[in-house]
């Protein structure tokens, strides 16, 4: 897993990065990446405080969707949404604001992108 997010920061090269629950070595792994590129910084979302400014990468691990739908709106156009919480994606997929692929892995991991306002909401079976 640490190997996928170091090559996600170093191919999207975000210059802010936002976590909601995320381990720490997750933290150091985007970091480092960051270095590796030459910019960008790494906060933390917290309880009822609001995102100041535009998101480029959004990491939430399961339970904190909360801060996800918080800090949704100031994810950039093209920015990335790495979730560990494959139902609350599938949620927010249904309610038109994410557009998901459900990666194949051991631990639940969903790769998402905001979709525009008005977007249609998905039609996904499950």
């Amino acid at each position: 897993m640490a190997s996928f997010l170091r090559s996600l920061v170093l191919t999207v090269k975000p210059e802010v990065v936002a976590a909601a629950g995320v381990s720490a070595e997750a933290r150091r792994v985007v970091e480092e990446a960051q270095r590796a590129n030459g910019a960008g910084k790494l906060v933390a979302l917290a309880d009822g405080q609001p995102v100041r400014g535009r998101i480029d990468m959004l990491l939430c691990a399961a339970g904190h969707e909360a801060k996800l739908r918080a800090a949704l709106p100031q994810v950039s156009e093209h920015g990335v949404v790495l979730l560990h919480d494959r139902e609350a994606a599938l949620a927010l997929e249904r309610e038109g604001l994410l557009s998901v692929v459900l990666l194949p892995t051991s631990q639940p991991l969903v790769l998402a992108q905001r979709k525009k306002p008005g977007a249609p909401a998905s039609g996904r079976q499950e």
